[in-house]
């Protein structure tokens, strides 16, 4: 289906509805959490690794455009007016305390307007191989409850507070934030229960803590290089994050030319294999030796 974004009368210049209040369809749906200053990394990601979607898949850049300068918002009306790709929340201003807002808000909106099967969050210092991640998506066992990506079951609140539940010194079990994948029926699960749901300020840990209860599939994966640092580059990752537009630019290339992702390969340090069967303090030591397997379901 061919989605189309048209203009709707509105006390904003930024308001967009979906054409004829029809649901889209699409096996994945990849949102990129963006923001308005940022029109250079989403013309580059359109030039590379969104360049080739295939025909289920759908792409929206999701950004806040609360406290935008006319000019800002201008740029924005033609960038949406260029691509169609833009999914924008009035009221809501860019900061890192309004991610899990954005994220909640972006997956109430999926759960309204799209019919799909998995949905991947990544931020826009992500760089993706869509392909392999279809190919490796028809794999699964099954397409319910899936909570896909890096995880860390060991990590300290760098400084608890009021949002952090009062049950454990370490977070719940999340996966990290540049780059995760979730099933729709847990897109829906967060949609249906949005108002009773505690916003952490870091939304990766947040979507752990909202499907910590849940029976679920955790599927941990060390070709998600999606932590904080970039654990450098190898020919196995599918998702890798903190990629600058140079970083992503180089890999396309090297794809299209040489059909491999690294130019030059590094591995900066050691990935782990989540020990699912140990406490959360002992799930994540890092392997001395790198190798690609995915581990079984938690």
């Amino acid at each position: 289906m061919i989605l189309v974004w048209t203009w709707s009368p509105s006390t904003t210049p930024l308001s967009f509805e979906w054409s004829r209040g029809r649901k889209a369809n699409a096996s994945l749906v990849i949102l990129v959490h963006s923001a308005p200053s940022n029109a250079e990394r989403r013309r580059v990601i359109r030039a590379t690794w969104l360049s080739a979607l295939p025909p289920d898949t759908l792409a929206l850049f999701v950004m806040g455009t609360g406290g935008l300068s006319n000019v800002a918002a201008w740029n924005l009306q033609q960038e949406q007016r260029n691509h169609s790709d833009l999914l924008l929340f009035d009221g809501m201003t860019e900061d890192y305390f309004a991610l899990t807002t954005k994220v909640r808000r972006a997956f109430v909106w999926l759960h309204h307007n799209v019919d799909f099967k998995f949905v991947l969050k990544a931020d826009d210092d992500t760089f993706v191989r869509v392909d392999r991640l279809m190919q490796e998506s028809q794999k699964l066992k099954f397409f319910e409850r899936i909570y896909w990506g890096y995880f860390s079951g060991n990590t300290r609140p760098v400084e608890p507070s009021a949002t952090d539940v009062k049950l454990c010194d370490l977070h719940i079990p999340y996966a990290k934030g540049g780059g995760y994948i979730l099933s729709a029926d847990l897109v829906s699960f967060i949609a249906k229960n949005q108002e009773r749901l505690l916003l952490h300020e870091s939304e990766d840990v947040a979507v752990g803590l909202w499907l910590g209860p849940l029976e679920l599939n955790r599927l941990h994966d060390r070709r998600f290089d999606t932590e904080y640092v970039s654990r450098g580059c190898t020919e196995e990752y599918i998702v890798t994050h903190k990629q600058d537009v140079y970083m992503m630019q180089e890999k396309h290339k090297s794809l299209k030319m040489k059909h491999i992702l690294c130019s030059h390969p590094a591995q900066f340090h050691f990935s782990y294999d989540y020990k699912w069967n140990k406490l959360p303090s002992q799930c994540c030591h890092r392997c001395k030796t790198d190798f690609y397997v995915v581990n079984e379901w938690a």
